[in-house]
């Protein structure tokens, strides 16, 4: 199952952190656009939403990358199920 498999994970929530940053760089770009187009509260609500993703996506990413280099797997992997309780079926 996908959740088991830490480099699947690690390039899911990779791609989800760089879309993010990518979706920063488009809405500064446009910003005077948006404020034209009167979209920019819309715009930075959706961005806020999407911050809040890649947020969870960097926890995630530290636990499966960078704690278990750090802590004994057994804590990692309980940190881990912590984070992600109810979000696996």
């Amino acid at each position: 199952m996908i959740w088991n498999s830490v480099p699947v994970l690690t390039l899911i929530d990779s791609v989800i952190v760089l879309i993010t940053a990518a979706s920063v760089g488009v809405i500064f770009m446009q910003r005077r656009a948006l404020v034209d187009a009167g979209a920019l509260k819309f715009t930075l609500l959706l961005l806020g939403g999407l911050m809040l993703i890649a947020v969870f996506c960097v926890a995630d990413f530290w636990t499966m990358d960078w704690l278990p280099a750090r802590t004994s797997p057994m804590e990692a992997t309980r940190i881990m199920a912590r984070l992600n309780a109810g979000l696996a079926p």
